[in-house]
């Protein structure tokens, strides 16, 4: 007798990285895929149901408010307790509701009334205008040129001399020449004579002009 024998043949598969790379690739997808699945196909289960629930507590309310309105106008009750009911009054008064709730919303509301309030008339007053001498109307007077920088330069030394009210103006005369005028004071006559007996005493100063402004 002969036997015959079979062969055992082993198969090994040798795969790149990339491959290897590629099927965990593709395992983690259809993963995901499958999750995303459950989860959509088990929040539609919960949507349907919860419509199912809200339909059956509509009906329920619904069933509620019809026998609720059936027993305020005592319909719910059985024959044998109640007298036989008038449909005609019933539908009289609900045209009779009707027609004045109509005649509610046509109904016009009244104008708003005004209120004018008359106000007294305005007194005008005339005011007269005074003319006033103002303190401090003279100056003096102690050094005039045609450069700004000498001016400057004459007021700085008044300063240092503590003539702290010292100030520089400027005059345009005719032919359109301007003059620096370096000043000291804007006080009353009587002050300014005394102010003008202190400048004399300053050495620089050649004369003092007292000037009305």
């Amino acid at each position: 007798m002969n036997y015959s024998k079979k062969e055992k043949r082993i198969v090994s598969l040798q795969l790149s990285k990339g491959q290897v790379v590629i099927l965990m690739a593709l395992s983690m997808v259809s993963l995901v895929v499958s999750f995303y699945l459950g989860l959509v196909t088990g929040k539609s289960l919960r949507i349907e149901t919860s419509v199912q629930q809200l339909e059956q507590e509509r009906l329920q309310n619904e069933a509620v408010a019809t026998q609720e309105s059936l027993s305020f106008f005592q319909l719910g009750q059985t024959a044998s307790k109640s007298s036989p009911i008038d449909l005609d009054y019933l539908e009289k008064l609900k045209n009779n509701t009707e027609r004045l709730a109509q005649q509610g919303q046509k109904e016009e509301k009244p104008p708003p009334t005004t209120t004018t309030t008359l106000l007294p008339p305005l007194e005008v007053r005339t005011v007269k205008m005074v003319k006033t001498q103002t303190v401090g109307s003279y100056t003096l007077q102690v050094f005039s040129t045609g450069s700004s920088e000498r001016a400057n330069t004459f007021h700085q030394r008044l300063l240092d001399q503590g003539f702290a009210d010292a100030y520089v103006s400027t005059y345009v005369t005719g032919d359109n020449k301007k003059l620096f005028r370096v000043r000291v004071g804007k006080t009353s006559k009587k002050e300014a004579e005394a102010l003008a007996i202190q400048l004399k005493k300053v050495d620089f100063i050649d004369q003092v002009q007292l000037t009305k402004l």
